[in-house]
């Protein structure tokens, strides 16, 4: 903390503005006013005083003498450190020239042994490039000859396999003429469908067992047994839509056989009749599918199957309703026939009735005519 000491000063105007301001105004105030006092002092003193003005008037000239005195000696040194600037740049230029010389004397002997090296080593890599030249050069007419060689055998080769496909080629236009025999008897045609069937199954699900079960009646076309069911699967290859007749065929199949646990009806190349494709129902407690065109549509056979296990492994599927739902869902197209059966035959019996009422009118005309009564 700096030193502090008092001073008494009269009240005035001014003094009383002084004491006023903050602490750190006043020492500006008193430095400010002592630095206008010295310089009013000197300005007092260079107006009153002639011979201190001359004397400063001597010490500027002095002082201007001697700036330029040092400007002189300033252009002298740069005079002089340009010349030896030049000289130093002669001497280095000399000084390289000789160190030239002597490497040059110096390394002589052994500049000439390198190039006696070089001109060595130029003619072993001639010599290498003739002998490379000469390896290729066999090299290439090896595998030219071995080139012949493999075209002539892959040549002799490709002969064997057209033959073969030639041969492969016949035997599938052979196999193609006999499915379109096939095709022309539909007994022979729901046999391709079958095989096709057993085929799709058998690489779908290597592990289960596929029964062919066409030939026994009441028990579909195939039984499919796994470890954690057995499905029913019916198949049919029309070329129109499947019948409701076939549909209650099948339903009779779910029915009867207990060891069933879901079924699958497929129609190889068509739709089912008023099914739509994937449709889900329930018989007997028992979920069956309907597939359409399952040639074109082969992964959905796999898709069936999983949801099949999927609802029996769940607790939450209730079979029960959903087969009431079907039922009524399924009848509703047979309660719209007979709807349409009555008013047919309530039709026809009222013409009917009213052709009877007529000719009972024209009998009962007749006797009255006939006994002169007026009818």
């Amino acid at each position: 903390m700096a030193d502090t000491f008092e001073v008494s000063m009269p009240r005035t105007k001014a003094t009383t503005q002084f004491l006023a301001l903050h602490t750190k105004e006043k020492l500006k105030v008193i430095e400010l006013g002592m630095t206008f006092l010295s310089t009013g002092n000197r300005q007092v003193q260079y107006w009153n005083n002639d011979q201190w003005e001359g004397k400063l008037t001597a010490l500027k000239l002095e002082k201007q003498k001697r700036i330029e005195k040092l400007l002189t000696e300033m252009r002298d040194l740069k005079e002089e450190l340009e010349r030896l600037t030049v000289n130093h740049h002669g001497d280095m230029n000399t000084l390289v020239s000789k160190a030239r010389a002597q490497a040059k004397v110096l390394y002589k002997g052994e500049i000439e042994s390198l190039r006696e090296t070089i001109r060595t080593k130029d003619a072993a890599i001639a010599s290498k490039a003739l002998e490379a030249s000469t390896s290729y050069q066999k090299a290439y007419a090896d595998f030219s000859d071995k080139l012949d060689s493999r075209e002539a055998h892959w040549e002799a080769k490709m002969v064997s396999q057209r033959d073969r496909y030639e041969t492969r080629l016949q035997e599938a236009t052979d196999a193609l003429n006999q499915l379109t025999m096939r095709a022309q008897n539909s007994t022979l045609k729901g046999q391709s469908g079958e095989s096709l069937t057993l085929h799709v199954l058998t690489r779908m699900f290597p592990t289960a067992e596929v029964e062919d079960t066409h030939s026994q009646k009441g028990r579909g076309d195939f039984i499919m047994r796994e470890t954690d069911f057995c499905m029913l699967i019916e198949t049919k290859n029309y070329r129109n839509n499947v019948t409701k007749p076939e549909i209650d065929k099948f339903y009779r199949d779910i029915e009867v056989n207990n060891d069933i646990d879901c079924g699958l009806f497929m129609s190889l190349k068509s739709g089912i009749c008023a099914r739509a494709d994937f449709a889900l129902e329930v018989c007997s407690g028992k979920p069956i599918i309907f597939l359409h065109n399952v040639t074109d549509n082969m992964e959905n056979v796999r898709l069936a199957v999983q949801l099949f296990r999927l609802i029996k492994q769940s607790d939450m599927v209730d079979l029960t309703s959903t087969e009431i739902t079907c039922k009524l869902k399924n009848s509703i197209p047979v309660i719209k026939r007979n709807w349409s059966k009555i008013r047919q035959r309530l039709q026809k019996l009222q013409v009917a009735v009213g052709e009877c009422i007529d000719d009972q009118e024209g009998v009962v005309r007749t006797i009255f005519e006939l006994a002169n009564l007026r009818y």
